[in-house]
């Protein structure tokens, strides 16, 4: 069974000023979450569509890490 244990926290979205996800910024929450060594971050709480794109920039920011 899983437990959750430690530290979780939502990660905010920003938006550029035409609407769209500032993705440049949202890996820089992210990683600036990363480096606060919390324990799990929440993506959520929007429409699913954005949420959506946000799961996408996540993988993208993971993945970029990676390398």
């Amino acid at each position: 069974m899983f437990t959750f244990e430690g530290i979780y926290t939502p990660a905010i979205t920003p938006y550029a000023a035409d609407g769209r996800i500032d993705f440049a910024a949202f890996a820089d929450v992210l990683e600036s979450l990363t480096e606060a060594q919390v324990h799990g971050i929440i993506i959520g709480g929007q429409p699913v569509s954005i949420m959506h794109k946000a799961w996408k920039s996540v993988w993208r920011w993971w993945n970029m890490r990676a390398k």
